[in-house]
């Protein structure tokens, strides 16, 4: 009887007290049986989160908004390489080292949170069920449809592999009784040095001048990591998103060359932009084709430049709640 009180007591103050306490009372618990039983019913009791990609930018953003959740969650982070530095100022984290494309997930959780490439979560999920799952929230890409009739081949490629992972993550779902969502992201930024706009600002400072075709005013809509990363956990709550596939535009419509004039200026205190024909770009980016790290320069890419890529936010908006900032880079 009163190992059972013990216990019952031990696991109130855990719950109550949030994973911290529910670490002292695991350890404190001197009876082997009791220790074991404890353990395992916190585990039940606690709601278990994985983010994968748990180092990306929308991963980062993730933790960081579970790791002050209330009531706490147990949250583990999946990344193919040891846990970075800044790991240290989030002690709530568990990490875990795995591939996607190679391993199982053998941890119970409730709710994953797919920050990382969408066919290799498939891929793990089809390798072995994860213990206790409920619920997936996933990142796919508005590139889905944006570049499904692209001119170059390795664009419809990557078009068809995110098509091909959004049906295949709802079949999975389907099957074992498991809720999804797809979140399809349009250009992720987070401030100036992550990204496209990274590389945008990276080949600013390198040539201290960044060109660009003056046919460069299609139409786009960044949307901020944090966004992203507040949509995945809105919509993982929402039994309206369950089983459903969204567009997540940023909030601001703005041409291409002013979205880039507004990073550069922000990143190198100057945009220092030089607008040439349209011609002479293509020229030049065939030459810089050429040059590491500038391969992507092709001509579907260079075609976009003109073409409104412009999505409609109100479903999310509707089921979950969306609401991402203005542009600020």
């Amino acid at each position: 009887v009163k190992t059972a009180e013990a216990f019952t007591e031990a696991l109130s103050h855990a719950i109550a007290g949030g994973l911290h306490v529910i670490e002292v009372a695991i350890d404190r618990a001197a009876n082997t049986a009791l220790h074991v039983q404890l353990n395992e019913a916190v585990r039940a009791a606690v709601p278990g989160w994985l983010v994968t990609g748990a180092t990306g930018m929308v991963g980062r953003r993730l933790l960081a908004r579970l790791a002050v959740a209330v009531p706490p969650v147990a949250i583990l982070a999946l990344a193919r390489g040891d846990s970075p530095a800044w790991a240290l100022t989030q002690p709530t984290v568990a990490w875990r080292r795995g591939d996607l494309f190679r391993d199982a997930i053998i941890d119970p959780v409730d709710t994953l949170l797919g920050a990382g490439p969408l066919d290799g979560l498939v891929a793990c999920l089809a390798r072995q069920p994860p213990p206790r799952l409920r619920r997936v929230v996933a990142l796919s890409s508005t590139s889905a449809h944006s570049k499904r009739d692209s001119d170059d081949p390795d664009e419809r490629a990557l078009a068809m592999r995110l098509a091909e992972a959004e049906a295949a993550l709802a079949a999975w779902c389907g099957a074992h009784g498991v809720h999804w969502t797809v979140l399809r992201p349009t250009l992720i930024y987070d401030g100036v040095d992550a990204g496209a706009l990274g590389a945008l600002v990276t080949l600013r400072k390198r040539f201290g001048v960044f060109l660009l075709p003056r046919g460069a005013t299609g139409r786009r809509q960044p949307v901020h990591a944090d966004a992203v990363a507040q949509a995945m956990l809105a919509a993982a709550a929402s039994r309206a998103a369950a089983d459903r596939a969204y567009d997540l535009p940023g909030a601001e419509v703005l041409r291409y060359d002013a979205m880039v004039a507004r990073t550069l200026a922000v990143a190198c205190g100057r945009a220092r932009l030089l607008r040439v024909p349209d011609p002479v770009f293509a020229g030049l980016a065939q030459v810089a084709m050429r040059m590491p790290g500038l391969r992507a320069l092709n001509p579907a890419m260079l075609a976009r430049l003109r073409q409104d890529l412009v999505f409609d936010p109100a479903p999310a908006v509707r089921d979950f709640g969306y609401a991402p900032p203005a542009f600020s880079p």
